[in-house]
């Protein structure tokens, strides 16, 4: 009888080697089975993530122009996975010609903006607008007013009911919004201070008769408004101004009846 084979030791287990995924795995992945187009990534992200109470009204206004106006008929046809940078340059190029260079460079921003959150939520792998080249802006340099510039623009509101907004806003540096959104709450005449807290928006309508009135919403007899009176303010909001003005000016807000009234 032949002797029986030796026992042969069991096969041990493969050790995993716990740097083989950080060899591997070199950035982050695209996810599997989206069908992005950049037309209706741009779509989704201004209509639900780049949205009120989310951003500003008017910021929002800005990335529709954007988004519906110039970069979705520019690029919007291309799949999000396949935009490269040339793309990204050419539509600059071609905006270059019916657009202002702070027009584009909105442009650019916007698209940069949406394009950034297709990456944080792994849509794309990287965001081909930070390899193209940005659209060149010159600034101009502001030249400010002297004083006796300042004095015939103060001279010439003071003859309008609502001159005091202008008194403020060459004073305190004010946005034409901000001046308008404030309200005698905001001021505190024994200190001399004033808190800018809200800024006027303008306002938006819809039909109120369903479109049937034949006028733009503006006119519509039963318009609704669709954004509020007032939003925030890109001043440091809450935070209590001097107002105080230089003597040579010779401007003080009115103060007859006509000064309660707001704007």
């Amino acid at each position: 009888m032949a002797p029986a084979p030796p026992e042969q030791d069991a096969p041990r287990p493969r050790r995993r080697n716990p740097n083989l995924r950080s060899t591997i795995y070199q950035g982050p992945v695209r996810k599997v089975r989206e069908r992005w187009t950049v037309g209706r990534w741009l779509t989704h992200w201004v209509e639900n993530i780049a949205a009120p109470p989310h951003v500003a009204e008017n910021t929002h206004l800005g990335y529709r122009v954007d988004v519906n106006r110039h970069l979705i008929p520019g690029i919007g046809a291309h799949r999000l996975e396949k935009l490269t940078p040339e793309h990204v340059e050419r539509l600059y190029a071609k905006l270059h010609g019916g657009l202002s260079p702070g027009g584009v460079r909105h442009v650019h921003r916007t698209l940069r903006a949406a394009l950034n959150e297709a990456v944080r939520r792994s849509h794309l792998t990287r965001n081909p607008v930070l390899l193209a080249k940005a659209p060149k802006l010159d600034e101009e340099e502001v030249e400010p007013y002297d004083v006796s510039a300042i004095q015939r623009l103060l001279e010439a509101a003071a003859k309008r009911r609502n001159g005091a907004r202008w008194a403020l806003a060459l004073a305190l540096g004010l946005r034409q919004g901000e001046a308008l959104g404030l309200t005698w709450d905001d001021v505190d005449l024994d200190k001399g201070t004033i808190r800018i807290r809200r800024s006027r928006l303008r306002p938006r309508y819809t039909h109120g008769c369903g479109g049937t009135c034949g006028k733009t919403p503006g006119r519509c007899p039963q318009r609704q408004a669709t954004r509020p009176a007032t939003g925030g303010v890109k001043s440091k909001a809450g935070l209590a101004r001097s107002a105080c003005r230089p003597s040579s000016l010779r401007c003080s807000a009115p103060t007859g009846p006509s000064s309660s009234r707001n704007g």
